[in-house]
């Protein structure tokens, strides 16, 4: 079995960066017009250019970094060099790794079978939803919480405690649970709050306001009237929100789809059609989990029940707001 090569669209058509309307990519485009009214309902209807930014990305993943600048020479780009090599330090290029791995799951690609999905744009949609999933979860922007931010959901929690532990190298050195004691506790710390508000609701200066906050004592919180942007992270999510809207996403693609076991010719195969079971099988090939995700039944003969009890977990949750770097920044 092998898959079809993808080719580069943008050199045969000139100047155009256009993998639009790309055979190979049709599976992607129906996940690019899925993901994107995900984020911004404003623009369904419309089709999705994330899959001309996954088509861009596929080829130039099949090259090396000089390959990438003659390329993008080719194509009229006045990037330098310096340029992409710089660019890749913040946004890594796409990483195949796992094809041999979906290409030999006999289970898996007897149930695609099943469905009648061709296996190469069924590929490129893994790939594409993978790379989709790492960019959001893994490369997204979040606003660190300011010093005063933190003090604030302390104060916050403090309203419904009845009990304060303090600890000292992982050691508990007190604790009270008086209700005198925690009144004047949250007391003090609404006064300091307060405090705060009343200095930055005046028309001082940046630097009257500063020096009013260090005459009380509340250093910490100077750097909240500095650059916000000193504060912007980014951090990788748990593994647990990758699988979740990685699970979402090829749901979603799989919804009108449905499978007929006869397609199979050799019908001495037990082949599942069970949805949640194929994408359990993709999250152990791309690497999110281990090889119990691709075993239908565990040793006592149990169904696997181990994506089902992830999506329970967050059925009420929504997920995070966040923008990546690549599809949506």
């Amino acid at each position: 079995m092998e898959i079809q090569e993808l080719p580069d669209r943008e050199l045969e058509g000139g100047s155009q960066v256009d993998f639009m309307g790309e055979p190979l990519l049709d599976y992607v485009q129906i996940a690019a017009n899925i993901v994107r009214p995900f984020y911004d309902p404003e623009c369904a209807g419309w089709d999705s250019s994330y899959s001309a930014i996954f088509g861009t990305r596929y080829v130039e993943s099949q090259l090396s970094l000089e390959g990438r600048f003659e390329r993008s020479r080719k194509l009229g780009c006045t990037y330098t060099l310096d340029y992409l090599r710089e660019y890749e330090k913040f946004v890594s290029p796409l990483k195949i790794s796992f094809k041999d791995k979906f290409l030999n799951n006999t289970n898996l690609q007897n149930t695609l079978v099943a469905y009648n999905l061709d296996v190469s744009k069924f590929w490129y949609l893994l790939l594409f939803v993978y790379d989709f999933v790492e960019d959001i979860c893994t490369n997204s922007p979040y606003t660190e919480k300011s010093e005063f931010e933190k003090i604030s959901s302390f104060v916050n929690s403090l309203y419904d405690s009845t009990e304060i532990v303090l600890k000292k190298n992982g050691r508990q050195s007190f604790c009270t649970d008086d209700e005198d004691s925690l009144i004047f506790i949250k007391n003090a710390m609404t006064h300091f709050i307060s405090t705060y508000n009343d200095i930055l609701s005046t028309s001082h200066s940046e630097e009257e306001m500063l020096e009013r906050l260090q005459a009380i004592g509340m250093e910490c919180a100077i750097s909240d009237c500095g650059n916000r942007h000193s504060r912007i992270k980014i951090s990788p999510m748990a593994i647990t929100y990758k699988k979740w809207l990685f699970t979402k996403i090829f749901l979603d693609f799989l919804a009108d789809k449905k499978a007929d076991r006869n397609l199979v010719t050799d019908k001495t195969i037990k082949v599942s059609t069970d949805k949640l079971m194929l994408i359990s099988r993709l999250i152990y090939i791309i690497g999110y989990d281990s090889k119990r995700y691709d075993m239908e039944y565990d040793e006592n003969g149990n169904k696997n029940r181990m994506l089902s009890n992830l999506l329970r977990k967050y059925k009420d949750e929504g997920f995070p707001s966040l923008s990546g770097r690549i599809y949506m920044g």
